[in-house]
């Protein structure tokens, strides 16, 4: 979608009209968003705002509502004003009037925005991340209770307990909020630091462990020329076992002290089956990208056979449809193997 200049919303409701927002700001190409509208934040009418809504939090006499700054918008927030509840900002300009207290130029940040007691007695805080900070954020329930956790590594719950997940390095970094009550149990020895906004952070640090696969760039077994079957159809278990092979060995300790390994096979050719002995474990047709395999789930049979990769050759490509940055990389009908490499998986569990 184009960018927009200028772009302003009338909306007619029951109550008269509204625009938002209340001046025309300019909408950067392919933009998408929601802005909310009459939004209840706990008893506190949001009339809109340029932000998008993210989830609420409570704990304590504390309710918080986190909110993300759409690129390249800024991110303002019109309230109904209610004398009585005065609201409270930081980083913001705020301007009240009769009806409407706006909160403008928020800055997207791990603070506290905007703040405002309730008619209950409780305290409504705002904070405004940035979007890919959004996109980090994770929501889990733990045994104390729900939390928001911010970490650029994966983050899962059981509803008891969390767990991360660190690709290549087990070097474990995060910030919740609120902060956790006990670090007691976990896998690893977490380090709580200095707090990040409103989120407390913690690290934890494993001791790294390296897998290399040991393999032959030439296959271990050559193509034999066969007399090849159509190109839209999946080839004869004939022409598989006539495909040229590669052997791949990983050390006897792969597994210790990681949580699962990622064999990454870089190749060209039509279609790449995955062998522990005689049992096929999967396959993947040729798209352009790497080969990314979990071993984890194969484990046994890793343990116990050798692996080995057959690579089928292209037969007629005119009949198979790739995308254009794919295409580009293929240089011939041949198959091929350009690399091959292990990622371990490490995991930190807290209970």
């Amino acid at each position: 979608m184009p960018s927009r200049k200028g772009v302003q919303i009338k909306l007619q409701l029951p109550s008269g009209q509204m625009l938002v927002p209340t001046h025309p700001v300019d909408i950067p190409a392919d933009s998408y968003f929601i802005w909310p509208v009459n939004m209840d934040l706990d008893g506190v009418r949001l009339r809109y705002s340029t932000a998008q809504p993210f989830c609420r939090m409570a704990s304590g006499r504390t309710v918080l509502y986190v909110f993300f700054k759409i690129p390249g918008i800024p991110a303002e927030f019109s309230f109904a004003t209610q004398a009585e509840f005065p609201i409270t900002t930081a980083g913001g300009k705020k301007s009240v009037s009769h009806s409407e207290t706006m909160v403008s130029a928020v800055e997207p940040w791990s603070r506290v925005a905007i703040e405002r007691e309730l008619p209950n007695g409780n305290t409504l805080q705002i904070v405004v991340l940035t979007r890919e900070q959004a996109e980090w954020t994770t929501r889990v329930t733990l045994a104390d209770g729900d939390h928001l956790v911010l970490s650029q590594q994966e983050v899962f719950s059981d509803g008891r307990s969390m767990t991360l997940r660190a690709l290549e390095k087990p070097d474990f970094r995060f910030s919740a909020w609120p902060s956790l009550t006990s670090l007691e149990g976990s896998s690893l020895r977490v380090e709580a630091l200095k707090d990040d906004g409103i989120f407390k952070s913690y690290r934890a640090v494993g001791i790294p462990h390296k897998v290399i696969a040991i393999w032959n760039p030439e296959p271990s077994t050559m193509l034999i020329p066969l007399p090849h079957s159509d190109a839209a159809t999946v080839p004869t278990e004939a022409e598989f076992h006539a495909a040229a092979k590669w052997n791949i060995r990983l050390p006897k300790d792969a597994f210790v002290g990681v949580d699962d390994l990622f064999l990454n096979v870089y190749y060209r050719g039509d279609i790449a089956r995955l062998n522990a002995g005689d049992h096929l474990l999967t396959d993947d047709f040729y798209k352009g990208i790497p080969w990314c395999v979990g071993l984890k789930r194969f484990r046994q049979q890793v343990e116990t056979n050798s692996l080995d990769i057959t690579v089928f050759p292209w037969r007629d490509r005119s009949k198979v449809v790739l995308d254009s940055f794919a295409t580009r990389k293929i240089q011939d009908d041949g198959a091929r193997i350009l690399g091959v490499t292990v990622l371990p998986e490490y995991q930190l569990a807290i209970p």
